[in-house]
């Protein structure tokens, strides 16, 4: 199972965070791997992990998932502080029906936080290896401060991206981030003579925590009373604040640029990178991508309009 990283950004479709549907998951350090003989019985394949509580949790799996594991496992390297994590999902008869094996300096401890407070922890499986994959040294420690501010990333991974409109459901914002990460990445990629590595990154980065302001403003149900007040976009900057002082120690431009891409508008007119306006179009795709799967999620495929109603507004949606 490939990871889902800036580095092999597929198609636009491939890029949307598919949802997971599965009845039960488990989440633990990697345990062990085994096959029996075969002989005189058939031959059984297990993997197993181990939870923050120290229990194991083993799964028989078919053939070729296990040599997928196994393949996967061996390809991956770790360095003296990361430690190799498995998440797994089971269907309504206990099959394991998807896998995810991973790479963090995290804590077992830290990470079982995460996946408690998480609806769709797949996705911030996608995250981490989002974040593990960059490559300037600079941006990958601003975003591991971001990811181990525990009372942050509980919001961000666990609201919706809105109360009525696009991503309106639990874990929303955290796939809204992604998908604009995701699509932005592979734009940049129809540019490549445009962009260095470090002006990729921080556009990816930029687009990674656009909504993040979002966490101030958006509870579980409804709008805090600063939400009632204060816009989102107005509020990125103070809750990356901390953050951003280490960055601005680190790698001022980067910090500049940062901030430059987390609060320029269409409004501004011109923007000064041109990773402002893929951005926004990512942003823009994304957002359509939620409302037509929300308009067509009860009808059958040879519905070819729908409509949507959020908030005071209705939506018309077409496919073919």
């Amino acid at each position: 199972m490939e990871d889902l990283t800036y580095e092999n950004a597929l198609s636009y479709h491939d890029n949307e965070i598919q949802i997971s549907r599965t009845e039960k998951t488990h989440f633990g350090r990697t345990g062990l791997f085994s096959s029996t003989l075969g002989y005189p019985t058939p031959q059984v394949n297990y993997i197993s992990l181990v939870k923050s509580d120290g229990s194991t949790r083993e799964f028989s799996v078919c053939l070729d998932t296990y040599s997928s594991i196994k393949h996967q496992q061996e390809s991956i390297d770790l360095k003296p502080d990361e430690y190799m994590y498995l998440w797994v999902s089971e269907n309504i008869y206990g099959e394991v029906e998807q896998w995810r094996l991973f790479k963090s300096c995290l804590t077992i401890d830290y990470l079982s936080k995460l996946y408690q407070k998480s609806y769709h922890f797949d996705s911030v499986i996608q995250l981490i290896n989002l974040i593990e994959n960059l490559r300037v040294q600079s941006l990958r420690s601003f975003c591991l401060e971001i990811l181990l501010d525990q009372d942050l990333m509980g919001k961000f991974i666990s609201i919706g991206a809105s109360k009525h409109h696009h991503h309106s459901f639990p874990g929303g914002l955290l796939i809204h981030s992604l998908e604009t990460a995701m699509i932005t990445a592979q734009n940049i990629k129809l540019l490549p003579d445009e962009f260095s590595v470090h002006e990729k990154e921080v556009t990816i980065v930029a687009a990674l925590f656009h909504d993040i302001g979002k966490t101030l403003t958006l509870g579980t149900q409804v709008h805090t009373n600063l939400g009632h007040m204060v816009h989102h976009d107005k509020l990125t900057l103070l809750v990356l604040s901390n953050a951003l002082v280490q960055l601005n120690m680190t790698w001022q431009k980067g910090a500049e640029t940062l901030q430059y891409l987390l609060t320029w508008n269409p409004s501004d007119h011109y923007c000064k990178f041109v990773g402002g306006n893929i951005i926004k179009t990512a942003d823009q795709l994304s957002t359509s991508w939620s409302l037509r799967r929300m308009a067509f999620a009860d009808k059958p495929q040879y519905f070819n309009f729908s409509s949507i109603r959020t908030g005071h507004k209705t939506h018309y949606v077409n496919r073919l």
